[in-house]
């Protein structure tokens, strides 16, 4: 048997393997804010600082587009369990718009919710 085919047989044979095993990316609001609640002092620490370094990511996007998702107050700088806090409330006031999504997307759905933009914001403006 040429070595091309035993290949060919070991990749299609992984990839008929994989194709079965249901892919997840990131985990949804409820399992986030349940890993955060169970866990030890460390690991919810590490959500915390993670969640943190999730809306840091969000904050570098608006200043890159000039396009700004939610306003939150001037001058205030979220700690991580204020974020979780935020996600936690929005997930009990609007499960059904956020239980579907990866716990990122409705953390930015929550702080649209929380701190919305108006119309007239300067920080709307493209340019």
């Amino acid at each position: 048997m040429s070595p091309i085919f035993v290949f060919a047989a070991v990749v299609g044979g992984v990839c008929a393997v994989l194709a079965t095993v249901p892919a997840k990316a990131e985990m949804s609001t409820a399992e986030w804010l349940l890993q955060y609640r169970k866990g030890n002092a460390e690991s919810r620490q590490l959500v915390e600082e993670i969640t943190r370094a999730t809306v840091n990511g969000m904050g570098w996007y608006a200043a890159r587009s000039k396009v700004h998702l939610y306003c939150e107050p001037a001058k205030m700088a979220f700690t991580g369990s204020q974020l979780l806090d935020v996600l936690r409330r929005s997930s009990h006031e609007s499960a059904k718009i956020v239980a579907g999504y990866p716990w990122s997307m409705a953390l930015l759905l929550s702080l649209e919710a929380t701190f919305p933009c108006e119309p007239h914001d300067r920080r709307w403006a493209k340019g």
